[in-house]
């Protein structure tokens, strides 16, 4: 590919395989947590558990990059997904057991996934940047789209629910194997050490920052980092309550709507981009928010497995409509020098909004429905679309 030299091709193709392997377990995660506890409440607060970690930490793990070089980050991270992995399939019904299972994985996706992205930059020659993060996009986009099918099929066929982690750990331990060959000639820099590690992690440096950032804002750049974070919570309040929602469907249909609902995603995000730089992006998130709050509503009511599938992927198509268009929008009303705090910022937004939306769904379902409270998160894109509408109008 043009612009995309050898070594890269290389390094995105394993990281594919990595990204497969780490999004396997998603249709039945919720499921195997429901093993532990029945308590809605808790099982989502148990599934965010790990992308809290990852929120928490993606920031440090990028400031550890820069201290001690990409590739031990890179490979650190890549060795301890497939460990978290092997704990959860061996968890058999202990809650401490799942929690540090829980945290090791989240920390090997935030030191792999900051590190990948360096990794890709350093690999790329400086006018090929956007060529190279394309491909990054679309490797990544793509594994999260296989992955969620091969588990379900996985657990589907042997019966199992654990089988998808036994999964994932042969597919991130075989990606690790590769980078740890293919990464030998990325830049050196200082020894990857406990104490670094720790001085990195323990650091509210990154936290700190956001905040300012935030609070220096002007009205409608707050307003779109909020919507950031909505957008984020109804993602994963939709791909945690999916599988409890839908009991009557086996866990291969499971992986099956996930992998349709992120295979629109990934299909969409282009095609949604130049819609939103001819028609305006307010107009395109707008419309974006409104679908999928109406698509919500029709997905809690069928129980049959076509209805289904044909929603997730209208949902998935009007989510890749929204998230360019808030890109979009931010960056024309951010000045060029803070774009840096700007996209340390939105991964942070991002990131707790995915973690907030199993825990805040997962509260509403402990007194009504697993469909009452993916409601509720059509509710607030409803609301999120019409005070978008009057809130961007300058836009």
């Amino acid at each position: 590919m043009d612009g995309i030299s050898s070594k890269l091709a290389i390094f995105l193709l394993v990281m594919l395989v990595f990204s497969i392997g780490s999004s396997v377990d998603e249709p039945i995660f919720p499921r195997y947590t429901e093993t532990f506890t029945t308590e809605p409440f808790f099982i989502g607060l148990l599934v965010s558990l790990g992308y809290f970690v990852y929120a928490l930490f993606s920031e440090p793990a990028g400031q550890l990059c820069d201290r001690v070089g990409n590739r031990k980050v890179l490979l650190l991270g890549a060795a301890l997904h497939p460990i978290g992995s092997m704990i959860f399939f061996s968890a058999s019904g202990s809650i401490a057991l799942y929690v540090i299972a829980g945290i090791i994985v989240g920390l090997g996706d935030a030191f792999f996934w900051a590190a990948a992205r360096t990794v890709v930059a350093e690999l790329s020659k400086r006018k090929h940047l956007g060529r190279a993060f394309g491909g990054y996009d679309a490797a990544w986009s793509t594994g999260w789209s296989l992955g969620p099918l091969i588990g379900g099929f996985a657990a589907f066929t042997s019966g199992l629910l654990t089988i998808p982690f036994l999964v994932a750990a042969v597919l991130t331990a075989g990606a690790a194997f590769l980078m740890s060959f293919e990464t030998k000639g990325l830049r050196k820099k200082g020894r990857l050490t406990l104490k670094a590690v720790h001085e990195e992690m323990a650091s509210s440096r990154s936290i700190t920052e956001a905040i300012g950032f935030f609070r220096k804002a002007g009205h409608n750049v707050k307003w779109l980092f909020t919507l950031l974070f909505i957008l984020n919570m109804f993602w994963g309040l939709l791909w945690a309550f999916t599988p409890l929602l839908f009991t009557a469907y086996n866990n291969l249909e499971i992986g099956a709507l996930l992998f349709g609902n992120s295979l629109a995603f990934a299909l969409g995000v282009l095609p949604a981009g130049e819609l939103a730089d001819r028609y305006g992006s307010r107009r395109l998130l707008t419309l974006g928010l409104f679908l999928a709050a109406v698509l919500t509503w029709f997905y809690v009511q069928t129980q049959v497995f076509v209805e289904s599938m044909v929603i997730m992927l209208l949902i998935g198509m009007s989510m890749s409509v929204m998230l360019p268009s808030v890109d979009s929008i931010v960056y024309k009303v951010v000045g060029k020098k803070h774009h840096g705090a700007l996209s340390g910022f939105i991964l942070t937004s991002a990131g707790f909004g995915y973690v907030a939306g199993p825990i805040a769904g997962g509260a509403i379902a402990s007194f009504s429905t697993y469909s009452f409270a993916l409601l509720f998160g059509a509710a607030i894109l409803a609301i999120s679309s019409l005070y978008s509408l009057h809130a961007l109008r300058a836009r």
